[in-house]
């Protein structure tokens, strides 16, 4: 064998009489001195070309995701936030409308109502006017009849006047004379 040291010691066993050894075994469960220290050293490694290498990329990622997440969450705050306001300026909007379409609904009616006035006002100055002409048409046609009716009665009354002349009777006889053109009229 050599001088140098090994990190794990031989043990030579001589089994007994009935297969026994009279020497402890080394198991893989043993604490040895040089193994833990190993072990430390290995973990202390590993741990700082971890942080070196590995620790500081994943959290940055970390961090980046964070951000994104509370950018998104700010976005969606804010999202909400417009949404609310776009429902409040719509209901605020259809309020309007709805109060406009009454008012005008309102205006239309009483400019209807107008309207009917004046056509009505206008029907009623026509139908005075028609009466009016009516009665002027009737004053008119009774004047032309009793004038027709004047004339024809004169006409008549002369004719009448020129027949007694012409017959030159007495009183009696003119009266009967007359009695019997009137029933001929």
């Amino acid at each position: 064998m050599s001088d140098t040291p090994h990190t794990s010691e031989t043990i030579e066993v001589v089994p007994q009489e009935g297969g026994h050894s009279s020497e402890k075994q080394a198991g893989v469960l043993d604490v040895s001195f040089w193994m833990v220290l190993l072990t430390w050293v290995v973990f202390i490694s590993v741990t700082v070309f971890l942080y070196k290498i590995a620790w500081k990329p994943i959290l940055e990622v970390l961090a980046k995701r964070e951000d994104t997440i509370k950018k998104s969450l700010d976005d969606a705050e804010q999202a909400r936030q417009d949404l609310a306001n776009t429902q409040a300026k719509s209901k605020q909007m259809l309020a309007e409308v709805e109060a406009r379409s009454r008012e005008l609904m309102h205006s239309a009616k009483v400019a209807a109502g107008d309207i009917a006035a004046v056509i009505e006002k206008k029907a009623k100055e026509e139908a005075a006017q028609m009466l009016v002409a009516a009665q002027k048409e009737i004053v008119s046609a009774t004047e032309r009849a009793r004038a027709s009716l004047r004339k024809e009665s004169a006409e008549l009354a002369i004719g009448l006047a020129s027949r007694i002349m012409a017959e030159n009777l007495d009183g009696s006889k003119n009266k009967a004379l007359v009695e019997k053109y009137l029933k001929e009229v």
